[in-house]
């Protein structure tokens, strides 16, 4: 029964204290686990959705993903407790983790940077976990073969004890599981710390995750992004082949093994890379001891409450939860489309290029969107085709459900706050605007830059003669803003700024900018069906 002042209810055997996130697929609530005798115990449920619950392939998906994070049992791994059905709903209860991820951190602590020798160890931490996982073997002794293919600042949390711990094996691959059932072309992770091999298609092993701890890593030391750019397909050219910089450039006094570390662990061919995540530990462990170099878990907590990281509001605020994905799912394989937590990668193969060319000419990214727990519902991966067959793919955000969106990845120069903020209310489509109507217009205090570019032009069609658009007709919208914002369309989030282009109606639309601690801007924009209108946001 729900109780009508406080908004608690019981949930089987759990009272159920409040929602932490709600996404298309499944909704995180904070609660208390009872039992006899007066047992407590704080956790994390992830409860799907009801019209879900009736889909006999996607409970079988979430079994799957059940079953596969029930054989996680490490001090260093976020531990799922129960799978179950109450009064058919589906659940997962998981530890419940106060502390703050990685990517909150980075975002809390503003220009200052963790010491050296607590990013290490938090990357030694992480290693530790990701060898425990790539040698899990099942009942009869047969390594699984699991690979996590989503280590991120997200990802990594740091408890106010000073533990660190991995979340979100909701997308790991059992190389060898019979539940590995995901249709092909679906890839899942967040572009900025995917190997190059995975960009490429060419598969994942413990290696690609060895990589992703490397990102990570370089970005704790030298406090800055290491692959950011404004367009996917930037990101992915600066994986594939741009040199990694040295840490020891942009962060003068860390001793060069560590720049050795990194380097090793992100070698751009796997074979160049640690063999094993035991390794990497090991190097990292070895280096500390040498440099003399001190991090434990009670020094850790110490350094993030002085420094004004953990404050009292992490009692109501915990750390996110793992990511909501569907668990086992294969390696993307050329012209299929490609789903992720955080984007979707539509790949459409060239009829002549090179290989490079190949993983490059055809990524676009459908739905930049940084959620905090986000299914992409696996069985609607498939490419756009409705536009002429001769226009070149082009990088498109499409309106995503309203969510609480992830804390930017590291370290990202955003104003504190908690990692996830309430989407705008809905507001109802203005009406579409004759051609005569001036330049959009912005909120009090801000200022907007617009420009329209045509898109290519279609093949020509078989009549002649102009055609009113009809009332679905879209157009695409280019955002930028400074600072950074979270953008959203009808109480739906599009992602966070820059946006490469969002398609949206075409008409006088009004876009609703989220930053800093809670302000809030709109402004109108005119889209227009076959251009894409570019507008730079300066936010007050």
């Amino acid at each position: 029964m729900e109780s009508q002042t406080t908004g608690r209810y019981l949930f089987g055997p759990f009272l159920v204290e409040r929602m932490l996130a709600r996404g298309g697929m499944a909704e995180v609530l904070l609660a208390q686990e009872r039992g006899l005798q007066g047992f407590r115990r704080r956790v994390v449920i992830k409860r799907v959705l009801p019209h879900l619950a009736d889909d006999p392939e996607f409970v079988a998906m979430f079994n799957a993903e059940a079953r596969l994070a029930a054989r996680l049992v490490h001090p260093g791994i976020v531990h799922v407790y129960e799978f179950g059905c109450y009064e058919g709903s589906y659940f997962l209860s998981m530890e419940y983790v106060e502390g703050a991820s990685l990517a909150q951190i980075a975002r809390r602590l503003g220009t200052r940077r963790l010491p050296i020798e607590h990013a290490l160890k938090i990357v030694a931490s992480i290693c530790e976990a990701l060898q425990y996982t790539h040698t899990l073997r099942d009942e009869e002794s047969r390594p699984l073969g699991l690979v996590h293919r989503d280590v991120s600042p997200q990802n990594i949390l740091v408890s106010v004890h000073g533990t660190v711990k991995l979340a979100d094996f909701g997308i790991a691959k059992a190389t060898e599981s019979s539940t590995n059932s995901t249709r092909a072309g679906t890839i899942k992770g967040k572009f900025a710390y995917m190997a190059p091999e995975r960009l490429m298609g060419t598969g994942a092993d413990l290696r690609s995750d060895i990589f992703s701890a490397g990102v990570v890593l370089w970005e704790l030391l030298t406090g800055s992004r290491l692959y950011a750019a404004n367009e996917p397909g930037q990101i992915v050219t600066k994986i594939l082949s741009d040199p990694v910089p040295n840490v020891g450039d942009l962060a003068p006094g860390i001793p060069p093994e560590f720049d050795a570390i990194v380097a090793r662990a992100l070698a751009k061919r796997p074979e160049d890379r640690y063999p094993n995540a035991a390794q990497m530990q090991m190097d990292i462990e070895r280096g500390l001891s040498r440099a003399g170099l001190l991090s434990n878990a009670p020094l850790l907590a110490e350094f993030l409450r002085e420094s004004g990281v953990f404050t009292d509001d992490l009692a109501t605020d915990p750390a996110p939860p793992p990511e909501c994905a569907p668990a086992p799912t294969p390696e993307a394989e050329p012209g299929v489309a490609l789903t992720t937590p955080t984007s979707q990668v539509v790949v459409r193969p060239p009829a002549r290029r090179h290989r490079l060319g190949a993983a490059l000419g055809g990524v676009a990214i459908a739905a930049a969107v940084a959620a905090l727990l986000f299914w992409v519902p696996w069985r609607r991966g498939t490419a756009e085709t409705s536009r002429s067959s001769r226009e070149e793919p082009r990088a498109v955000v499409a309106a995503a459900p309203a969510m609480p969106a992830a804390a930017p990845a590291l370290p990202g120069p955003t104003p504190a706050g908690s990692a996830s903020a309430s989407p705008a209310p809905a507001e109802p489509a203005p009406a579409p605007t004759p051609a005569a109507q001036p330049a959009p217009t912005s909120a009090a205090g801000a200022t907007a830059v617009t420009t329209v570019a045509p898109r290519a032009a279609p093949a020509p069609g078989p009549t002649a003669g102009a055609v009113a658009a009809p009332r679905h007709a879209t157009g695409l919208v280019s955002i930028d803003s400074t600072p950074w914002s979270r953008v959203y369309f009808r109480g739906r989030l599009l992602g966070e700024t820059p946006i490469a282009e969002a398609a949206l109606p075409v008409g006088s639309q009004r876009l609703v900018f989220e930053y800093g601690e809670g302000q809030r801007h709109s402004i109108l924009v005119r889209v227009r069906e076959d251009e894409t209108v570019r507008s730079r946001i300066r936010l007050p």
